[in-house]
């Protein structure tokens, strides 16, 4: 499964957002990281592998600015395109 993140309030590609994912009784972390070499760039999309599972338990994101979020009941074997929710929502 895919997550591509999308700031708003942080930066528009959201690197430093932590996401926390759940599916399948297991948990995973990883964070949106910028490019790691010279004159390259790293997918900044986010790629879990989750099994067997058919849906995503929760996923939780940290974003850059502080904000959380936390979204329920994704289906796998998809991209799933995530923005940051506007301030004071």
């Amino acid at each position: 499964m895919l997550l591509k993140l999308e700031g708003t309030t942080s930066n528009r590609s959201a690197i430093g957002a932590r996401v926390q994912l759940s599916a399948g009784g297991e948990t995973q972390t990883d964070e949106v990281r910028s490019g790691s070499g010279y004159l390259s760039q790293n997918d900044l999309r986010l790629y879990f592998g989750v099994g067997q599972a058919t849906k995503i338990d929760q996923v939780e994101i940290q974003w850059p600015s502080g904000r959380k979020q936390a979204v329920r009941g994704l289906k796998t074997n998809r991209i799933h395109v995530l923005k940051e929710p506007a301030a004071g929502s």
